[in-house]
């Protein structure tokens, strides 16, 4: 299961009608989501059907739509990471989902702050640690589809709680080392399969 599978499908269970990536690079996740309107933003783009050529920044800083899903894939630096969700938040339709990519580095190298390998996550992991903790009434975990895909949302009814020490744990290990965060890398990502997305989503 692929990105773009994984979107469609939540479109299909929500009725999604709007569609917002941020980074889209080379257009493959944008071009193959299934959904009437899509808008992608990016500063630098690897294909010509580019929807807004500016960074994330200045895109909600102008924008005035809303959508049904978001998914946040845009420069792989946590502080960046941290604002793109938290404006995708402010202008997430009700029932609405926040998807977020490369939240699960499986190799120390890929989550560097510059790329040191083909496959370059970045330390995007420390952001979603950081809003696990802070984001109570919302629903978290991390999908293992690619190099893990965040998902964020107040669909069910059922709200996974996470505790006071769970949540001081995720903030201490947001600003720990690699090693730290790999110790316990499925608890402090709410780490699940493709199988239980399929259950849940399909």
């Amino acid at each position: 299961m692929n990105r773009a599978q994984v979107i469609n499908a939540i479109a299909r269970e929500i009725g999604a009608k709007s569609y917002l990536e941020i980074g889209v690079q080379t257009g493959k996740t944008f071009r193959a989501v299934e959904i009437a309107h899509k808008v992608g933003v990016d500063p630098d783009p690897q294909w010509s059907d580019q929807t807004h050529l500016m960074g994330s920044d200045q895109y909600f800083s102008q924008n005035n739509q809303s959508f049904d899903i978001i998914f946040v894939d845009g420069l792989h630096h946590s502080e960046q990471v941290y604002k793109d969700i938290t404006n995708s938040i402010s202008i997430l339709n009700d029932g609405g989902v926040i998807l977020v990519d490369d939240c699960a580095p499986k190799k120390e190298i890929y989550q560097r702050r510059s790329p040191a390998a083909i496959n370059w996550t970045g330390d995007v992991w420390r952001a979603w640690l950081k809003l696990r903790a802070r984001l109570v009434d919302w629903n978290t975990c991390t999908y293992d589809i690619e190099f893990g895909l965040g998902m964020l949302h107040k669909r069910s009814s059922v709200k996974e709680v996470i505790s006071k020490e769970e949540r001081e744990e995720l903030l201490i290990r947001s600003e720990g080392s690699y090693k730290e965060f790999s110790a316990s890398f499925d608890q402090l990502l709410n780490m699940k399969t493709a199988f239980d997305f399929s259950e849940s989503w399909v």
